[in-house]
């Protein structure tokens, strides 16, 4: 039998998806699309049509994905909703599964799309025909019983006044309370803390508009004497006499994250407090080396420390990209109107010194009015590295730069286009990673590129990078409008 699917995609590049949907058909799969980029065509698609999955980038002029996942799950908590992304921060990635998106995918593998949308397709007919099989079943109160005590997470129903009519063995487990003193209480007899919670308003929303919904759920106890706070995800099904309410523990899974962001802040400690430590004793090896230069009059001997010398700079310049990158991560953002023009006259000032920056013809296509609020330390940092890295990695035939920029939906869009030598196809996966090099003869620390992703990111922007190898790369980089510590949004 001949799978049918029709696709909602949310993107402004109609080429993107092509080879999916084209894969798709190989694999005779009916195919049936739609695509939007605002949110009053994607309010208006979702009431006109019903579809099998949304598939939305992460960054559009108009709309962006956790928006869209929030308008998606008002009006249906089953479709699967794929986040695709040329880079995605880890917090938000995490915070758009927490809000239930079924899964993201970055741009430069999207050749899993394909078995991903498959899988969550299946998923989701299979979760639809099980939520049909188990309201049926709910009809008898003999089966309604038997499936309510094979349900091996915490299990409860309310009525519309919230009176507690069910209350599974998991529920008196995990919050140690027996059905005999839950049953036809308000639940907000059992749980005072539920009144203004979200778990709260997830259930009215639940019964109000009769769709089934996505919650998480902390509960703090006692565990011989000691406390102990509990999390729990899961789902809130209406019926017609109210909701169920199924939630699976996940404390541990909740303690491994913390944990994860616990060690992750302690190794950028680490990593500055090094580099810091090491730059004192490195300053002295330099001095010192500088000294042997002055006093030595032996050539054979004057070169060996010349070598020691360019070794020592190149060591200390890694040292002060690490305090670097450990700076962006700790510091806060100091939000200000900056006229973008200013900021790469500024950059540029600075870089006419260094080596090759008079072989490289540089072109800034800007319009004087294009400003974005964000913070000038970042977006100083984020040009300096990707000019630093045109100008070395420059071609000997008429080597230029080109630095455009356009506004759309108070965002700045950048554009830093080389004729550089590029980088290799098999390595451009990997050019934001930390410390890559995309070959052995590349010069630096590898923490140009994985400086720049990291500063965008703080910048809530998005980078991404095509590069054709021998004619040069192309980096594309969006940087909201942000606001000021005080919330007040500056004047345009």
């Amino acid at each position: 039998m001949k799978l049918s699917l029709n696709i909602l995609i949310i993107e402004d590049n109609e080429d993107d998806y092509d080879l999916l949907i084209r894969k798709l058909e190989r694999d005779k799969v009916s195919i049936k699309s739609l695509r939007v980029e605002e949110e009053s065509s994607l309010l208006e698609a979702l009431k006109n049509d019903s579809f099998d999955i949304v598939i939305s980038d992460n960054t559009l002029p108009k709309l962006d994905a956790q928006r869209a996942l929030k308008i998606v799950r008002s009006l249906d908590q089953n479709i699967p909703f794929i986040i695709v992304s040329g880079t995605i921060p880890e917090k938000t990635a995490i915070e758009s599964m927490y809000e239930g998106a079924s899964d993201f995918l970055l741009k430069n593998n999207l050749s899993k799309l394909t078995p991903i949308v498959l899988r969550e397709v299946k998923d989701a007919r299979i979760r639809s025909e099980k939520f049909h099989v188990e309201s049926k079943l709910l009809l008898s109160e003999e089966s309604y019983q038997a499936l309510a005590q094979s349900i091996t997470d915490v299990f409860f129903a309310i009525d519309t006044d919230f009176k507690i009519t069910y209350w599974n063995d998991a529920s008196h487990r995990e919050f140690n309370i027996a059905r005999d003193k839950v049953s036809g209480k308000s639940i907000y007899e059992v749980f005072p803390f539920l009144e203004n919670s979200k778990l709260n308003e997830e259930v009215v929303k639940g019964i109000t508009l009769k769709s089934a919904r996505y919650t998480s759920f902390k509960y703090s106890k006692k565990i011989h004497g000691i406390d102990s706070v509990e999390y729990y995800d899961g789902s809130i099904y209406p019926t017609d006499n109210g909701a169920s309410v199924i939630l699976k523990k996940v404390t541990e899974k909740r303690k491994a994250e913390a944990s994860f962001i616990k060690i992750n802040k302690e190794l950028e400690t680490l990593i500055y407090r090094l580099s810091h430590d090491i730059q004192g004793p490195m300053s002295s090896i330099m001095g010192l080396i500088n000294i042997g230069k002055m006093e030595c009059k032996d050539k054979q001997i004057t070169d060996l420390l010349q070598k020691q010398e360019d070794a020592a700079v190149e060591l200390n310049k890694t040292l002060k990209a690490l305090m670097n990158i450990s700076q962006i991560k700790k510091d806060e953002l100091v939000f200000e109107r900056l006229v973008f023009k200013s900021v790469i006259d500024n950059v540029m000032s600075r870089l006419k010194y260094i080596a090759g920056y008079n072989f490289i013809q540089v072109v800034v296509d800007v319009d004087p009015k294009h400003s974005v609020v964000s913070d000038r330390n970042l977006l100083e940092s984020i040009l300096q590295n990707l000019i630093e890295n045109s100008i070395k990695y420059r071609t000997k035939n008429k080597p230029n730069l080109l630095i455009e920029t356009a506004r759309h939906s108070r965002c700045l869009y950048i554009s830093v286009i080389d004729n550089g030598i590029g980088i290799p196809m098999d390595q451009q996966n990997k050019v934001f990673d930390m410390f890559f090099r995309a070959s052995e003869n590349s010069t630096g620390s590898g923490l140009g590129l994985y400086v720049v992703k990291s500063s965008v990111e703080k910048l809530q922007g998005s980078v991404s990078m095509k590069s054709v190898p021998g004619k040069g790369c192309r980096f594309d980089i969006i940087i909201p409008d942000l606001q000021e510590k005080n919330q007040q949004t500056l004047s345009a």
